[in-house]
């Protein structure tokens, strides 16, 4: 490798640094550290049941607005009972409702009851660049606030036309409905899924979609809760144990 003598180098130093500031920030320069430590507490875990009181599994979510509504995506609550959900001090406390769901992006709002308020993420306006630097936080296979780093690699449309943001953040089960941050810490968008051909071909539904159900939860889709059911075990007279499903 040719060098250079110390006094060529120095001669040209300062035009070097003015260079080197003038660079576009890359994915290396997203202070991930300090991300994380500001958003983890916004970020819970989200834990459907179903109608016979059962965990059906858990998904991710986090605060916005005024920090009493948790966005996930639909996928996770879909089907269930009741959400409960697991704030950052460990208390698991359960939704008063699911205010609003838009289906076909994958987005559901949980209004979330006085006891289960957090500190709300603020939300991004407009679509990022490729080859962005992102931040994911999420509970993989119930691995609680895994963190996980990458950039934009693709702005994509579905069938119907919907955008979707491709990352190179990992995602994996349970990372569902977690935030995806851009080095201000705003939330671009919802991890929603991961193509099962491919290797880290990760999508996240745009923040606009969260815009939009906001600004009208009325024009979502409806959600209705699946009605609460028991088994009552009964034994009659012969000794025949009889289970009803009421």
């Amino acid at each position: 490798m040719k060098t250079l003598p110390f006094a060529v180098v120095m001669r040209f130093a300062p035009i070097l640094f003015i260079a080197l500031l003038c660079l576009p920030r890359s994915a290396a320069a997203l202070d991930a550290q300090a991300l994380f430590r500001s958003a983890q507490s916004s970020v819970v875990v989200v834990v459907p049941v179903d109608a016979y009181n059962r965990p059906m599994g858990l998904g991710t979510g986090f605060y916005i607005k005024d920090g009493r509504y948790v966005v996930t995506n639909y996928h996770v609550v879909k089907d269930s009972s009741e959400v409960r959900v697991k704030i950052s001090e460990g208390k698991v406390v359960t939704a008063a409702r699911v205010r609003a769901v838009d289906k076909k992006h994958d987005i559901a709002i949980i209004e979330m009851p006085s006891d289960g308020l957090g500190d709300p993420l603020p939300l991004a306006g407009g679509d990022p660049e490729v080859g962005q630097a992102v931040l994911a936080i999420g509970n993989p296979s119930g691995l609680e606030k895994t963190l996980s780093t990458g950039v934009v690699s693709g702005l994509r449309r579905m069938n119907g036309g919907s955008l979707v943001y491709q990352i190179t953040a990992p995602i994996s089960p349970g990372s569902s409905g977690g935030p995806v941050l851009n080095e201000a810490g705003q939330v671009l968008g919802v991890t929603s899924f991961q193509a099962a051909q491919g290797q880290n071909l990760n999508f996240a539904m745009p923040v606009l979609y969260i815009h939009k159900l906001l600004g009208n939860p009325a024009g979502g889709d409806s959600f209705e809760s699946v009605p609460k059911r028991r088994l009552q075990i009964e034994q009659d007279e012969s000794g025949v144990i009889n289970i009803f499903d009421r």
